[in-house]
């Protein structure tokens, strides 16, 4: 992951929207959750929730399967893994071994 991928993923997430939809999809089945099911449960229109799912698609954190007519979504945390990874590396590099 370089700088470039670290920074679109920052800026998918420098919305509280966007954190709230992260944070819903992480405690949701690896599955996925269909697109309403996600905005009734965080009371986001569905088209409120569609412009701030793009922004997170782009960033690769939010995975979107079609399965019929529904949009299953989930998240993709070994990219989200990954952004750990590095900003203990930056952060903590000699406090926080990653081995």
């Amino acid at each position: 992951m370089n700088a470039h991928d670290v920074s679109i993923l920052f800026s998918a997430l420098a919305h509280p929207t966007r954190v709230e939809v992260l944070m819903a999809l992480l405690n949701t089945p690896k599955s996925g959750i269909p697109m309403g099911e996600l905005s009734d449960a965080l009371g986001i229109p569905a088209s409120t929730l569609k412009h701030h799912l793009l922004e997170m698609e782009q960033a690769g954190i939010v995975c979107r399967i079609q399965e019929g007519r529904k949009s299953l979504l989930s998240v993709d945390t070994a990219k989200l893994d990954n952004v750990v990874e590095l900003m203990r590396r930056i952060c903590c590099p000699s406090a926080c071994p990653l081995d």
